[in-house]
């Protein structure tokens, strides 16, 4: 979301005891950006696996003019593919920002589109049917929607990272959205004894034990 740094909103985090790094957009506060440009600036560069990191900072400067007392430390930063490619960020931020620290704060910055790749793109394309109007309306179902569905994501992710055998049925159907589609068929075809005979059967192609249909 644009323009969440905004007097305002900075202000009601460091109010609430909040650390934040916010991804900062030039159209967004004209003043901040003409500061930031006409300062003279610390640079710092560095090398990992490759890729050449370069950082320009400057420390102190208001948010915008309508908050001139509202203070914050801007982080630009490149990084440089050995194939030419160069992705760009700008970041402010409360943390007092030194050639020791822009690396992390980096790292921290660009975690929020890890979060939002990892997470919303999953929920809402893979499988989970997440959508905006969730959390919406005058009463409360579509809320507990929307918690069920995060809570179902927080499961999978558990039994992603500590379960062999829904990993394998993972990296078997490739995608999570054919995973779920494989588990409704066998849920509306079939009677399983246990998740583990389920997971096992999506990960080694193994049938399902059927329980004979007494009623």
């Amino acid at each position: 979301m644009r323009n969440f740094y905004n007097g305002p909103y900075i202000e009601r985090l460091k109010s609430d005891g909040h650390r934040f790094i916010l991804v900062a957009k030039p159209g967004d506060h004209k003043s901040l950006f003409e500061e930031f440009r006409s300062l003279p600036k610390t640079t710092y560069r560095c090398e990992h696996d490759g890729v050449t990191h370069r950082f320009e900072f400057v420390n102190g400067l208001a948010i915008n003019d309508s908050h001139p007392d509202c203070l914050v430390n801007v982080l630009e930063y490149w990084e440089e593919h050995p194939n030419g490619k160069v992705q760009h960020w700008v970041w402010v931020t409360d943390f007092h920002l030194t050639e020791k620290n822009v690396y992390l704060i980096m790292k921290g910055g660009r975690a929020r589109h890890k979060i939002e790749n990892e997470t919303f793109n999953t929920v809402k394309n893979h499988g989970y049917q997440f959508e905006h109007n969730f959390g919406h309306g005058k009463q409360n179902l579509s809320t507990v929607f929307a918690n069920l569905m995060m809570l179902a994501f927080f499961v999978d992710q558990l039994l992603q990272l500590g379960c062999p055998l829904f990993a394998k049925a993972l990296a078997r159907l490739h995608t999570k959205k054919s995973l779920w589609e494989r588990v409704r068929s066998a849920f509306t075809m079939l009677f399983i004894d246990s998740l583990e005979d389920l997971w096992r059967a999506l990960a080694y192609g193994h049938r399902v034990k059927l329980v004979p249909d007494t009623s």
